[in-house]
C-alpha cells in the first residue's frame, strides 16, 4: 500500500448501550462510555496496522444525546441494575489523531446513533500506492477484507478469501498469555519495552480524547509529544 497517510477506524451501534442506568453507563464507576468500550479496540487495530506510529496530539467532541433520555439501550441489552446510577457517560465520540509520522487516523465509537441497525466494525487504511478495507458487519466472520490498488494504470478491487475460525479470541488469549510468561518483548519498531508498551500508549490516547472534548480543543498525548 506504500505510505499509509490516513486511516479511519470506528465502531458502531445502532441501539447497544449496555446496562441502562448500570455501572456500566455511570462516569464514576466505568471511566466513560463508547470511547473507552469499543473504540479502544479498533484504536488498537489501526495502529498495528499502521506500524505502531506514536500518537501525538488528538482533537476530539463526543455527545451524550440519546442515552440520558433513556434510549439506545435495545431489547437485547437489559439494564444492570436498578436504575439508580446517572447516565453521564457519552453514546458517541468522534476523534482526528495526528501521528509522528505524519499520518493521522480518524476514530468515532457510539453505543446508540440514528444509523443502521447492525452493529458496525470498521478499520480503512489510505496509501500511497493502495489501500484496504476491514468490514465486520453484525460480527461476520467471512469476507471481510476488501483491496483496492491500481494494475496497469487501472483501478482495481480485490476481495481475498477471509475466515476467522471459531475460537479465535480464545488461542489470542493464550499466546499472550504465554508471550507474558516466557518474558518475550513487544516486536514492534517503535516499542522496545514489554507488551505493557501497548497498553499504556492506547490509554494515553484514550485519556488525551476525552480531555480534548471536555477543553473544547486539540491536546497534545502525555508523555509523547
Amino acid at each position: 500500500m506504500g505510505d499509509i497517510y490516513h486511516a479511519r477506524a470506528s465502531w458502531l451501534r445502532r441501539s447497544g448501550i449496555p446496562g441502562l442506568g448500570s455501572w456500566f453507563t455511570s462516569q464514576a464507576t466505568a471511566g466513560g462510555g463508547p470511547l473507552i468500550d469499543l473504540g479502544s479496540h479498533v484504536l488498537d487495530i489501526a495502529l498495528h496496522l499502521m506500524g505502531e506510529p506514536r500518537v501525538v496530539t488528538a482533537s476530539a467532541v463526543t455527545y451524550n444525546e440519546l442515552g440520558r433520555r433513556g434510549r439506545g439501550g435495545g431489547s437485547k441489552v437489559p439494564a444492570l441494575s436498578d436504575g439508580t446510577h446517572p447516565f453521564d457517560v457519552e453514546d458517541f465520540a468522534s476523534a482526528l489523531l495526528r501521528f509522528d509520522t505524519g499520518s493521522s487516523l480518524l476514530l468515532q465509537a457510539s453505543w446508540a446513533s440514528y444509523s443502521k441497525n447492525n452493529e458496525d466494525i470498521e478499520v480503512e487504511l489510505l496509501g500511497s500506492s493502495g489501500g484496504a478495507r476491514l468490514h465486520v458487519d453484525n460480527y461476520s466472520t467471512d469476507g471481510t477484507l476488501t483491496l483496492y490498488s491500481d494494475v496497469e494504470g487501472r483501478p482495481t478491487v480485490a476481495r481475498p478469501t477471509v475466515h476467522v475460525p471459531a475460537g479465535h479470541h480464545r488461542t489470542v488469549i493464550e499466546g499472550f498469555l504465554a508471550a507474558i510468561r516466557a518474558g518475550v518483548e513487544g516486536s514492534a519498531p517503535a516499542y522496545t519495552g514489554h507488551y505493557g508498551e501497548y497498553a499504556l500508549h492506547r490509554s494515553r490516547v484514550v485519556d488525551a480524547i476525552y480531555a480534548s472534548a471536555a477543553a473544547g480543543h486539540e491536546v497534545e498525548i502525555e508523555g509523547e509529544a
